[in-house]
């Protein structure tokens, strides 16, 4: 019974600060918003393919800016083209990209410089290539709607005075 009583009176001042609401409350809960437009990223699909947890915060950032790019406010941009070409650069890579009159991507070419590849390209490398060093890599993304999206890693692999040119997809499947 004490138990019961002790239940209900924690029960009952639980639900009394629920119940308590002010005017300060109130107005802080309302929001007014005014000449707000909410637009979609056009360019949705394009970010979702080309994005890899595993690629650097700055490649996927560069994506990032193409992806929400809106290329009809440019004040360079008329409509009358069927393409229209923007270059994005940083200081390891670049991205150009092309945005059909709608203002959706519609192929990239993608190049970055001194990317730490994925531990699985690690791994098939230093399986296939063992006491070899990474020396060189570039990462590079190919897009065009409406295709498989290539995302390839080209690494110079180097030992002693040798060194060999590798190809690797993001899953680590030497190309």
């Amino acid at each position: 019974m004490k138990n019961t009583l002790m239940l209900l009176g924690i029960l009952g001042f639980s639900l009394m600060g629920f119940s308590q609401v002010t005017d300060n409350d109130k107005e802080a809960k309302e929001v007014k918003l005014e000449e707000v437009t909410v637009t979609p990223i056009v360019n949705f699909s394009y970010q979702n393919l080309v994005r890899e947890d595993t690629t650097p915060e700055y490649v996927q950032n560069l994506q990032d800016e193409v992806a929400r790019y809106d290329v009809t406010q440019d004040p360079n941009f008329n409509g009358d083209y069927e393409a229209y070409e923007v270059i994005f650069s940083q200081t390891n890579g670049r991205i150009i990209a092309t945005y059909d009159q709608d203002g959706k991507v519609i192929s990239t070419f993608e190049k970055f410089k001194n990317v730490t590849p994925p531990e699985s390209v690690r791994n098939s490398i230093y399986q296939l290539y063992p006491n070899w060093t990474i020396h060189k890599d570039i990462y590079r993304v190919t897009y065009f709607q409406g295709e498989d999206v290539k995302k390839i890693y080209q690494l110079q692999v180097r030992k002693d005075n040798q060194k060999k040119n590798i190809k690797v997809d993001t899953k680590g499947n030497i190309l």
